[in-house]
């Protein structure tokens, strides 16, 4: 079983577990170091997935997961039986979903929040061109990483997460759109409706 299938299968069931959730495929992350397979922003949480097919390695898997454990909230292991078999994992906040050759999706374990979460990782998903809709002062000429600093050190955590996955949000909501409009047509999800949640960088008109 490829990534895109094991995509297909889990978009499928994330749906039926949340109320409205919106996804992103292939989203840069970790100052663009990295791309997360699959990204989940429901009503209170952002989520990031990590994607082991069938054609897969483990060789990457701790530098991966440490960033993502970085940059989201919970993050799940999805992987496929053969990978399942092989699978030594380290990291105990990771949730593991296991996607059977039926088709089927296993609950193995629960995410836990990450106690590595970094909030300048998260405001790193967005553009510098959104970064500057968040009133701060003096930064007419700060660079990306001295904007997310500024905005840090003027913002509580809190309110700061909120606005950046709102932000978010509004970029997301125009892409699931097309997505489930494209949808509706096919009758299923092809690789061109799934290349429509792939995301380069996010940047909303307000």
């Amino acid at each position: 079983m490829d990534e895109f299938e094991v995509k297909r299968i889990l978009i499928g069931y994330l749906k039926s577990k949340h109320d409205q959730p919106l996804f992103a495929s292939e989203m840069p992350f970790a100052n663009r170091s990295r791309r997360a397979d699959l990204v989940v922003l429901t009503k209170n949480q952002l989520i990031g997935i990590e994607v082991k097919s069938d054609f897969d390695n483990f060789s990457r898997l701790d530098g991966q997961l440490d960033a993502y454990e970085r940059a989201f909230e919970r993050t799940y292991l999805a992987l496929t039986e053969r990978q399942f078999n092989k699978l030594n994992l380290k990291h105990d906040t990771i949730g593991i979903l296991l996607i059977k050759a039926d088709r089927s999706v296993i609950l193995k374990k629960r995410p836990k929040v990450s106690r590595n979460f970094d909030l300048a990782f998260q405001l790193d998903l967005l553009s510098n061109e959104n970064l500057k809709k968040i009133p701060v002062t003096n930064s007419s000429k700060l660079s990306k990483p001295q904007r997310v600093q500024a905005l840090i050190d003027s913002y509580s955590a809190t309110t700061l997460s909120k606005v950046a996955k709102s932000v978010l949000g509004m970029h997301l909501k125009v892409l699931n759109e097309l997505f489930h409009r494209e949808l509706a047509e096919t009758g299923e999800i092809t690789t061109d409706e799934l290349a429509i949640l792939e995301m380069r960088e996010v940047n909303v008109r307000f």
